[in-house]
């Protein structure tokens, strides 16, 4: 399965936090924020990843944390996986994705998400 990493942090720094944590390999291409002009909430930064991967945003799943996030992927045509981490979800976002508490809670789908 193809996957990318869209964060908002620098390219640098995204790279050096997935490589301590030991799951850089996991992933093929890595962006940033300032990779791109318009960091979240546009949608930039996650057309970039699906381009960097050979698709169409609307053939991409992303998984975020944030609204700000959810806002641009949403934005760029993707499906969304919110699982919040620090705040809750916009009102008016969260009714637009699949909200789950946990990325254990995602489990359960993965067969009809990527089979």
């Amino acid at each position: 399965m193809p996957l990318a990493v869209a964060s908002s942090t620098r390219h640098a720094k995204v790279i050096e936090r997935l490589m301590a944590a030991g799951i850089h390999g996991f992933f093929g291409p890595i962006h940033g924020g300032d990779q791109v002009a318009r960091g979240k909430p546009h949608p930039d930064l996650f057309e970039l990843a699906a381009a960097s991967l050979g698709i169409h945003p609307a053939k991409a799943l992303v998984f975020e944390d944030s609204s700000y996030g959810a806002r641009g992927a949403l934005t760029a045509g993707a499906g969304v996986v919110l699982v919040p981490d620090l705040k809750a979800p916009d009102p008016e976002i969260a009714p637009q994705c699949l909200l789950l508490d946990s990325l254990d809670a995602a489990l359960p789908h993965l067969d009809l998400w990527f089979s």
